[in-house]
């Protein structure tokens, strides 16, 4: 697959070199049925749009014959159906010329001339802001009417209709005439009149379903039960009863039957809830105030009452402390007189 894409961008290349050297070429009319050779459905789209380009380019530099020109033509008309965009332009484009150049043909002009000087000169590469520095010429207003756009008819339509556009009144000759409605007897025998074509009519699929036996039975409680005496028992260790199956409808309604009465009950309590006055609810928030505000007025109270407590206790410290110091200042007298006195009895002695 890599060696077709390079192959294939050869051809691209060597399709630009033909037709923009062609010039230079000794025998344009070959090179040229070469290209249209070549020039397949199964070439990649950007290779088809260069050989087209490059096709045209050689027959403007030569005189070819009717027959490569109707072959020029066909391929060209096959290559306007394709998908790429860029192909479908240039094959369109070219086949309208070709086309022009034969009716002109025909005619017996002579058109040679004129189409080599279709790819004459140079093109030089173009900067991409160069088309800001082009100066505008003086008089010219790019943006005034090249001519004038037509006159709005939209405002006179409504006027035309007499202001009526999506309903209008009906005249009274259209007006619908007053049937008179029928009566009773009238209706009764036209539903009885319907009543018989239906019954008399095969056609007719009347809907008369029959009668069930399962509908006809009623309902599992109206069946009799009958019991009957087995000297074997027919339960089993382990599995459950019969019976309980049976209860198991009746259980389920009972307890629907309660969960509706539960539903109910909340109701009635969150629309009394509801109803309460504003009043009410006033009085509630004024005690709730009331109530903080004491509160906070014990708070205070406890606290200043904490306060002093703690300034009595601290009065009373100090007051031990004072106490303790005199007594032991008396303690250290005593000693010291009960010293001087045993001295001085020693000293007599």
């Amino acid at each position: 697959r890599g060696r077709r894409n390079s192959s294939a961008e050869v051809l691209y290349a060597a399709g630009w070199v033909v037709g923009e050297f062609c010039s230079h070429l000794s025998n344009p009319g070959d090179t040229l049925q070469a290209l249209l050779r070549g020039l397949i459905p199964s070439l990649p789209p950007h290779i088809q749009a260069v050989y087209i380009q490059n096709t045209l380019k050689l027959y403007t530099q030569c005189e070819i014959e009717e027959e490569v020109e109707t072959m020029m033509m066909a391929k060209l008309e096959h290559l306007v159906g394709s998908s790429d965009l860029e192909v479908q332009e240039r094959a369109s484009a070219t086949l309208h010329l070709l086309k022009y150049v034969h009716r002109q043909k025909e005619k017996g002009e002579v058109v040679g001339e004129e189409l080599k000087n279709y790819f004459s000169g140079e093109l030089n590469p173009v900067a991409p802001k160069a088309q800001k520095k082009v100066p505008v010429p003086e008089g010219l207003d790019l943006d005034a009417w090249i001519n004038q756009p037509e006159e709005d008819s939209s405002d006179e339509e409504p006027d035309s209709l007499g202001g009526q556009v999506f309903v209008r009144d009906e005249p009274d000759t259209y007006k619908r005439r007053n049937v008179p409605e029928p009566t009773e007897e009238e209706l009764l025998a036209s539903r009885t009149a319907r009543i018989q074509n239906q019954t008399s009519n095969p056609n007719y699929l009347r809907d008369s379903p029959k009668a069930s036996p399962a509908r006809s039975r009623g309902s599992v409680g109206e069946i009799p039960v009958q019991a009957i005496d087995l000297d074997i028992p027919l339960h089993i260790p382990g599995l459950a009863n019969t019976d309980s199956y049976f209860n198991l409808s009746e259980s389920n309604g009972q307890e629907k039957k309660k969960s509706k009465k539960k539903k109910k009950k909340s109701k009635e309590s969150s629309s009394e809830e509801e109803s309460d006055s504003e009043e009410e609810r006033s009085k509630k928030k004024h005690k709730k105030d009331k109530k903080h505000k004491k509160h906070k007025k014990n708070k205070k109270h406890k606290k200043h009452k904490r306060r002093k407590e703690e300034s009595s206790s601290d009065d009373n410290e100090e007051l031990e402390r004072k106490l303790r110091e005199k007594a032991l200042k008396s303690m250290k007298k005593q000693a010291e007189e009960s010293d001087e006195d045993s001295e001085e009895e020693d000293s007599s002695e």
